[in-house]
């Protein structure tokens, strides 16, 4: 039986627990890709995953997890970890799209925008989670479906104004998921993507059982004439959706799986109900244990091929050898102008986090050592390929890794974080002179944030680390004694970085040469930025919160939003900073990328954010350190790359406080915002707010 090891996250907002269990099966079905086993290239030569040899190999694979899955949770430890979220910009044009992180790289959205029209997914509650009923067990929760709707808007920039041209009806268990506008050979197409993934305490997240009864759903309508979209395709995946992409109008989907066994006793605490549990999965065949995906014309599609998965090598030494799990996690490609041409890859077991460039998709997960293992997947073509594995020390967190992690001419750079409170030993993943049995309080000379480069080596299948800082002749921490990494943003040849305990050290890492990085530039500020964004090659803009120590306690102050010169490398500068509002002021562009909007203008640079804004003097002072709600809304800046200045351009208000109103009743986590020229859209709570540039 397979012991795993469980952390428990807490971020700001989130709990979430990471299982020490996974295991990457290449798989492939539908549309081609793998071939069998004996045909595979891979199949002589791999590394730390190695091809499954029989239908039975695999099944016993997933079994053994099964049967073990009830001790996923048995040993946690707390950790806190700051979330981290910086943004990417968009491609120039006159009007803004979804903030990414890479370019050609799009991400589903709430708010879709063609230019012309406007997608807006709404549902009847619009915030909060969707209504759950339990089983008998009070773990197993199946969402109960909600009305939701897509809302397209036909935009006129001239006058500021959206109308309504049409709305999408249907049935959702998750709130109606998110959003993509695809163009091709089949014209211009909206794709939904949703699951029905509802958590009761984000502890659940490292249960295999609570996967079990998902399904991912993914819907396209023809929208070529937006005043009658007409539903095209669908299909279902067994698995709750994790992520997804679309790149090169190939849509990818990461999905988790838990098989259901009838009668499987999903807490075994005897040798008695562990045997029973065994002797039912015995009897299992491995149809019954892979996930599947069935057409909207109720035909079954076949999705993996045992012949082509692979499972742990024992036989690889320099990294921990991934347990079983009874969770599978797929990754498919569908090609959007072939809805029904699918390639498939498997793994069975938990994955903390997930980036995704043009060319491939990298999945990490915390493992025993206090270390992340991250493996590479090739997207070529569209068909998903294990290409190899690799491991960094620390973790990346669960907040939004990808922000951590950077492809660049097909090396991986990372960066990664040992969290004080967590004394497991360090590995030994090429940090020369640290041993591996050296505990964290033992390497202060290393300090505890690092940046690593990794680099596929294909003889061995791996992911080959060649070159990590801090090191012998690069000594420089990343951070002071104490200081948390708050956020990461990856530029070319740089990576801006900012870490925070009372101030705000922020970061520019030299990586022209891969072989050889190093911090090139500092700057100390009070407050901290959670998001970093550059705006060419010589500006950064962060978003994040400004700072005072009182009473011995870091407390913030309002919503800042700093801009930093990067010109000279060797020493970057704020240039220009505004603070909205006081303590308890808030925007989700802290935590959420896509909150952020942007627009090149000439040589200038316009952006918004909305604000929850809290600057009224709080009414009872001694029970409260936090300022009265003022207003929500969304908050406009102009940016002037010439002179490097930052200046207000207006505020659009979608609630204000009153005699008859003392808090907003909408909550603004989800808003959005888009830019035409000078036609500002504000969607909020699911409607449309317009208005002018500057006003």
């Amino acid at each position: 039986m397979t012991t795993t090891k469980t952390l428990l996250v807490n971020h700001p907002g989130t709990l979430c627990a990471i299982t020490f269990a996974i295991a990457l099966s290449a798989c492939s079905g539908g549309g081609g890709g793998g071939g069998s086993a004996g045909e595979n290239p891979q199949a002589n030569t791999f590394g730390l995953l190695k091809p499954a040899e029989s239908e039975a190999e695999m099944a016993d694979s997933i079994r053994e997890g099964l049967a073990g899955m009830s001790l996923t949770m048995l040993q946690a430890d707390l950790i806190n970890v700051p979330s981290q979220n910086p943004t990417a910009g968009n491609d120039g044009d006159n009007f803004s799209t979804t903030n990414l992180q890479e370019f050609g790289v799009d991400e589903a959205d709430r708010v879709k925008y063609d230019a012309e029209i406007l997608y807006v997914l709404k549902h009847e509650q619009d915030y909060g989670g969707a209504p759950v009923t339990a089983d008998a067990t009070g773990v197993s929760l199946t969402p109960e479906p909600v009305q939701a709707s897509i809302r397209l808007l036909r935009t006129d920039t001239d006058t500021a104004a959206a109308e309504e041209v049409s709305t999408i009806e249907f049935e959702s268990n998750s709130y109606g998921g998110a959003l993509y506008i695809a163009q091709g050979s089949n014209g211009k197409q909206l794709i939904n993507v949703e699951n029905d993934n509802n958590l009761s305490h984000w502890g659940m997240f490292g249960l295999d059982y609570h996967w079990r009864e998902k399904v991912t759903q993914v819907r396209g309508w023809d929208v070529d004439d937006p005043a009658h979209p007409e539903q095209t395709w669908s299909l279902q995946i067994d698995g709750s959706l994790l992520t997804s992409r679309v790149i090169d109008n190939v849509l990818y989907l990461v999905t988790r799986y838990t098989p259901v066994v009838e009668n499987l006793l999903a807490y075994p605490s005897t040798d008695e109900e562990r045997a029973a549990n065994q002797a039912l999965l015995d009897d299992v065949s491995l149809d019954e244990l892979l996930p599947d995906m069935v057409r909207d014309d109720g035909i079954a599609l076949e999705m993996l091929e045992a012949a082509d998965c692979y499972l742990p090598n024992e036989a690889f030494e320099g990294l921990p050898l991934p347990p079983a799990s009874g969770s599978i996690i797929s990754v498919t490609a569908i090609d959007l102008d072939a809805p029904d041409h699918t390639n498939s890859i498997c793994m069975s077991g938990f994955a903390s986090g997930f980036y995704m460039s043009q060319d491939s998709l990298y999945i990490t997960s915390h493992s025993a050592g206090d270390q992340t293992l991250i493996h590479k997947v090739s997207l070529q073509n569209g068909d998903p390929e294990y290409r190899g594995s690799g491991g960094v020390p620390g973790y990346l967190g669960t907040n939004n890794p990808a922000f951590l992690m950077s492809e660049s001419d097909g090396d991986l750079r990372v960066v990664s974080s040992i969290w004080e409170n967590f004394a497991l030993p360090v590995p030994d993943l090429g940090l020369e002179d640290v041993s591996p049995q050296q505990t964290i309080d033992d390497i202060t000379d290393r300090g505890r944030h690092f940046l690593t480069v990794l680099r596929e080596n294909s003889d061995t299948v791996s992911l080959d680390t060649i070159a990590r800082i801090p090191n012998a002749d690069r000594p420089a921490h990343i951070g002071k004694p104490g200081e948390e990494m708050y956020a990461a943003r990856f530029l070319g040849d740089r990576a801006y970085l900012v870490t925070f305990e009372t101030m705000d050290p922020f970061y520019v890492i030299d990586l022209a040469n891969p072989q050889d990085p190093h911090i090139a530039g500092e700057l100390e500020l009070p407050g901290f930025s959670t998001l970093l964004q550059p705006l060419g090659e010589d500006l950064v803009l962060g978003v994040g919160e400004e700072v005072v120590v009182e009473l011995g306690a870091t407390l913030p102050q309002g919503v800042k939003v700093a801009l930093f010169n990067v010109t000279n490398i060797n020493n970057p500068i704020e240039v220009a900073s505004e603070t909205i509002g006081r303590r308890g002021s808030y925007s989700p562009a802290l935590f959420d990328h896509h909150a952020l909007t942007l627009l090149p203008s000439g040589d200038n640079w316009r952006l918004a954010l909305p604000v929850s804004r809290h600057d009224e003097e709080p009414t009872q002072p001694q029970n409260t350190p936090w300022y009265e709600w003022s207003d929500s809304g969304l908050y406009m800046f102009e940016v002037n790359a010439a002179t490097g200045s930052l200046t207000r351009s207006g505020t659009l208000i979608s609630e204000q406080r009153s005699d008859s109103q003392q808090w907003p009743l909408q909550e603004i986590y989800d808003s959005r915002s888009v830019l035409h020229d000078d036609a500002v859209f504000f969607i909020y709570a699911g409607d449309v707010l317009s208005g002018n540039w500057g006003q």
